[in-house]
C-alpha cells in the first residue's frame, strides 16, 4: 500500500512537473512568435520566377496568420498566371513558421503542390525583415529575403552555389488588404 501510494506521489509529480514544462515552453513560443506580427494578415500582388523558358508572372495571394494558440503562424499562398487565355495555378504552398524553445531559434517548414517540402532556417534582421534559406541539394543554397513597410511586401529569392556569388530567380510584392 504505502508503495502504491509512493508511486502515484511520483506519477502526480511528474505530471505537474510536465504540464509547468509545457506552459513555459507556451509563453516562451508566443512572445518570440510575436515578434513576426508585421507578416499577419491577407496579401495580393504580383510576382515573377525564372524558367527554363525566362520570368514566369504570377498574381500572388498570400493568407498569414496566427495558429495554435499563437505559437506558430500558418502561411498560405498561391499563384495564378495566366496561360494562353486561361487562369492556371502555378505556385500552391502552404508553412508553418515557428519557434523551437530547445534550440532557442526560428525555423519554417514547407510543402508546395509538386510534392516538396523544406525545413529551412530563418532570421528575423529587424522590424519587418526576415530571412530564410535551405541548402537545396546540386543548386546549393537558396534564401530569401522579405521586407515589409508601409503595408508593402517586398520579397526576393536567389540560389548560389558556393555561398557568396548569388543569382535572383524570383521576387514579389504585395499589398496589405
Amino acid at each position: 500500500m504505502k508503495e502504491t501510494r509512493k508511486l502515484l506521489l511520483i506519477l502526480l509529480g511528474i505530471v505537474i512537473s510536465l504540464v509547468a514544462f509545457t506552459q513555459d515552453f507556451k509563453a516562451a513560443a508566443q512572445k518570440e512568435m510575436q515578434k513576426m506580427s508585421f507578416m499577419i494578415g491577407e496579401w495580393q500582388g504580383e510576382g515573377w520566377v525564372m524558367t527554363p523558358g525566362g520570368k514566369e508572372f504570377s498574381s500572388v495571394n498570400e493568407a498569414i496568420s496566427y495558429d495554435l494558440d499563437s505559437t506558430v503562424i500558418s502561411l498560405r499562398g498561391v499563384g495564378m498566371a495566366d496561360k494562353d487565355g486561361v487562369e492556371v495555378k502555378v505556385h500552391d504552398a502552404i508553412g508553418v513558421l515557428y519557434f523551437d524553445p530547445f534550440q532557442r531559434k526560428f525555423g519554417m517548414s514547407s510543402w508546395i503542390s509538386k510534392g516538396m517540402h523544406t525545413d529551412a532556417n530563418v532570421e528575423l534582421l529587424g522590424e519587418g525583415k526576415l530571412k530564410w534559406w535551405f541548402e537545396a541539394g546540386p543548386a546549393g543554397t537558396i534564401r530569401y529575403t522579405m521586407t515589409i513597410a508601409n503595408n508593402e511586401w517586398v520579397e526576393i529569392g536567389e540560389m548560389s552555389q558556393d555561398g557568396e556569388n548569388w543569382r535572383q530567380f524570383f521576387e514579389m510584392t504585395l499589398k496589405r488588404k
